[in-house]
């Protein structure tokens, strides 16, 4: 069984933030996907597909986001399927079966690439540097503030405060 290369994930996300200079949240997703070239697509999937949160389209170089989702939601998926793209382009590409892929809500996955992507987006929406300066500017802050400060969602506020 392959291992996920999380420093590889946390790596990758903290070179794009370089690049942007930022240095106060929230990060602007929108503006990295489009430096990458990729489209971002916010639609309605429908009944049949409800529990999408989002994917990334290779061959159109896009990334579709379920509108129906909360703000913080569309965030992290867009810097997950951003996380395909950098990191798993080149597998993709050279596997037409895994051009497509969809991202549900709550997903709870072994893939190594869903967890390197969830790395990717934990490390390119709350940076560990970004998390700490924030809290020194901000002492009393509660999960809720900083939610809103990053831009994400509660839940992924909640672990990423365990995690980081």
């Amino acid at each position: 069984m392959e291992t996920p290369d999380y420093n590889n994930a946390k790596q990758k996300a903290l070179a794009l933030l370089k690049e942007t200079n930022t240095v106060v949240p929230p990060v602007d997703v929108d503006d990295l996907i489009m430096k990458e070239g990729l489209k971002i697509e916010k639609v309605v999937f429908g009944e049949k597909f409800n529990d999408v949160s989002g994917f990334l389209d290779i061959p159109e170089k896009a990334i579709y986001v379920n509108l129906e989702d909360s703000y913080g939601r569309q965030n992290f998926t867009k810097a997950h399927e951003l996380g395909h793209w950098v990191l798993h382009r080149t597998l993709f590409e050279t596997h037409p079966s895994k051009q497509v892929l969809l991202r549900q809500a709550n997903q709870n996955t072994t893939a190594v690439e869903e967890k390197e992507a969830n790395v990717f987006a934990a490390e390119l929406l709350i940076p560990k540097y970004l998390y700490l300066y924030t809290l020194g500017s901000c002492p009393d802050a509660d999960i809720d503030r900083l939610a809103d400060l990053f831009q994400v969602s509660k839940q992924f506020m909640a672990y990423r405060m365990i995690n980081i």
